[in-house]
């Protein structure tokens, strides 16, 4: 089968059963191949688009509601929360883990988009994983 004629649903589907190390390798060089045909206006966009994703990955979790997330925590291990608390609590723990998998999935493209693993980035950038001490 000549490149010319295989479909991008064909592309799709045989990118779905690679291994996870190839999947990233394929997506690195499809990265690396979209710059090289579109040129400056990529490499802007990619600029853009890191910058975008720095700002996501630097952006600590709310200060205020760390604290409070972590009292009621301390609460909740001495078995003294009431009801409203034990609600205010839950709510606290889903929006820190909301902005937990939105860091990860911005780490996890700027390690795409840079051709590194996570690993690296956060060693090469001296990323601190901590939310607050």
């Amino acid at each position: 089968m000549s490149t010319q004629n295989i479909s991008v649903s064909e592309i799709l589907n045989s990118a779905k059963s690679l291994e996870d190390k190839n999947f990233e390798t394929l997506y690195k060089e499809m990265v690396s191949l979209h710059t090289t045909r579109h040129g400056r206006d990529t490499m802007d966009r990619l600029s853009t688009l890191e910058s975008e994703l720095l700002n996501k990955i630097n952006m600590e979790f709310d200060e205020k509601k760390w604290e409070r997330l972590k009292y009621l925590d301390w609460k909740l291990e001495f078995g003294a929360l009431n009801v409203k608390e034990e609600s205010e609590s839950l709510r606290l723990a889903e929006a820190f883990e909301n902005y937990s998998v939105e860091r990860l999935k911005s780490l996890s493209q700027l390690a795409a988009l840079r051709q590194v693993s996570v690993d690296t980035l956060i060693k090469q950038m001296d990323i601190n994983l901590k939310v607050h001490d």
